[in-house]
């Protein structure tokens, strides 16, 4: 009877420490979580100095490749993209190796942005004969130079990425951004050469065309994106289309001489282009004025939206924007007249 208390009474206390302990798996979890962070606590103590190098060394080379030096398409080029990817994968092979390597990596890269740049020029971007000389291009002189396989794997994706990956409107941004850089360092100059000043009307033109131009460019990307939407459709697009688009293009000749005679101090010749450009332009419009007479898609009526902006656009980038011309334009599109030259 005694020794059957006694085991009863052990029992019961035993439940009941039990009972007051916490579960096996919140221990073990509460355990893992907390050597993870000391764990990333002191690898981050061990190699802060890393983390300090991979931040400055992309961040200044990033500023210096697309602020101090511009890019080969001024400001804000996309290609500025390969200076902090340079500097992470130099810095990723310059630790614990010779730095003779990390130089081969980097050399790699800047031959096949140079590589890529070329056959773009010749090719254009995004084709099957661009891609084909890349690889081919690039294979042959890995080869020739005997280049180990990380600097043939860099050389080979930097070309491949400007052919097949950087998208051809980039380009339209590019040149804009070259052609705002280049009217700052005219307007720079003219500051310091007091016995110029007489070109400061010049140099307003230029800056007023080139922030014209940026609509434009901005303009034709919508259109764009427009035309594919449009593209899409069962019925085939209007034959008007392919008119006003050949009057855009003839329009953009005229800005871009009506900007050449007026940089170069030639008003005769530019207004003779002022003339010109207005006439091309309401060409242009009145191309799909048929399109108006009657209901269409949406895609359509967009698109006559969007080429008159362009038209616009262009046109104020010329001077070319007289409120007759205007005018014109909006009636050839059933649009209300007495056009203000601070609408678009």
């Amino acid at each position: 009877m005694w020794a059957a208390w006694c085991a009863f009474h052990h029992s019961l206390r035993q439940n009941r420490a039990t009972a007051t302990e916490p579960p096996v798996t919140s221990l073990n979890g509460v355990s893992r979580v907390t050597n993870w962070f000391r764990t990333a606590g002191g690898r981050l103590r061990d190699s802060w100095l890393l983390v300090v190098e991979v931040t400055l060394a992309t961040t200044a080379s990033w500023f210096v490749a697309s602020r101090l030096l511009g890019g080969p398409h001024g400001s804000g080029d996309p290609s500025a993209f390969y200076a902090p990817a340079a500097a992470l994968i130099v810095l990723s092979q310059a630790r614990g190796v010779r730095l003779r390597r990390a130089l081969r990596v980097l050399a790699g890269i800047a031959v096949g942005v140079v590589l890529g740049e070329a056959v773009v020029g010749v090719f254009g971007a995004r084709s099957t004969a661009a891609v084909f000389v890349v690889i081919l291009a690039a294979a042959g002189i890995t080869v020739a130079t005997g280049a180990p396989g990380v600097v043939r794997n860099q050389l080979t994706t930097s070309a491949l990425f400007l052919v097949a990956v950087v998208p051809p409107g980039q380009e339209l941004d590019s040149r804009t951004a070259a052609l705002r850089r280049a009217v700052s360092v005219v307007d720079e100059n003219l500051r310091l050469a007091v016995w110029e000043r007489g070109s400061r009307s010049r140099v307003d033109a230029a800056r007023s065309a080139a922030d014209h131009v940026d609509y434009a460019v901005r303009n034709t990307r919508t259109l764009a994106r427009s035309t594919v939407v449009l593209a899409r459709l069962p019925q085939p697009p209007p034959p008007q289309f392919a008119t006003a688009l050949a009057g855009l293009s003839r329009l953009a000749g005229c800005a871009a001489a009506v900007l050449t005679a007026v940089v170069a101090g030639d008003g005769d010749t530019a207004d003779r282009h002022v003339d010109r450009a207005g006439a091309v332009a309401l060409d242009a419009v009145r191309a799909m004025t048929p399109l108006v007479r009657h209901e269409q898609p949406l895609p359509v009526s967009t698109i006559v939206g969007h080429i008159r902006m362009v038209t616009v656009d262009l046109l104020r980038s010329a001077g070319a924007d007289k409120p007759d011309v205007l005018d014109a334009i909006d009636a050839a599109l059933a649009l209300p007249g007495a056009h203000r030259t601070g609408d678009s």
